[in-house]
């Protein structure tokens, strides 16, 4: 096999495999990319040279670099850009929720909040014997949870089902951080 054709081969590995990660047919990546789908089928099988113009549409559709697109390393990063990641404020802005994986991102939730002083953020209930994970950063966080309540000091962390109404209160002076991860049934019920 000549460099060459190895390069065609990892395009078409990573550009399947971006693909999939995003959950989209090649149907509609053609559609986002304003490609042929038989095209998007050539090059993931490694048997289509594109032209720039191709690799062009296909790595801003894919938020991917044309370089990581070309790759021939299996095991490397993958940049989540700032524009995919969502911000949200509640509470009239006293809590700020930054959600650190992208949208296509669906099997897990990780986010880091910010609840200024006397702020509240309520969560609503998540799928049936779905876990989450709460690790307060700094300040001190009243977890409530339908029938008990608990506080978390800053360094402290606590798991607890999360298929059920929950907030989180500030009940310190200083603006209160942590990091939140929702992992569903599913995935946490082979740790046990």
């Amino acid at each position: 096999m000549t460099n060459f054709q190895r390069l065609l081969r990892a395009l078409g590995r990573n550009i399947y495999k971006a693909r999939s990660n995003k959950r989209l047919t090649q149907q509609d990546f053609a559609k986002l990319c304003n490609l042929p789908r038989s095209t998007l089928s050539l090059l993931e099988c490694g048997r289509s040279n594109p032209s720039l113009q191709t690799l062009t549409q296909v790595s801003e559709a894919l938020n991917i670099s044309i370089n990581d697109l070309i790759s021939t390393r299996k095991n490397f990063a993958w940049e989540i850009l700032e524009s995919d990641i969502k911000r949200e404020e509640f509470d009239n802005g006293k809590v700020r929720v930054l959600r650190l994986l992208p949208a296509e991102v669906t099997t897990i939730n990780l986010q880091e909040i910010e609840i200024d002083e006397c702020g509240k953020f309520t969560n609503s209930p998540k799928p049936q014997f779905s876990k989450e994970f709460l690790t307060v950063l700094t300040g001190d966080i009243l977890l409530r949870l339908e029938n008990s309540s608990t506080f978390i000091n800053a360094g402290n962390s606590v798991h607890f089902r999360c298929d059920q109404t929950y907030s989180y209160e500030n009940i310190g002076e200083d603006t209160a951080r942590a990091i939140a991860t929702v992992v569903p049934f599913s995935i946490f019920a082979n740790w046990q």
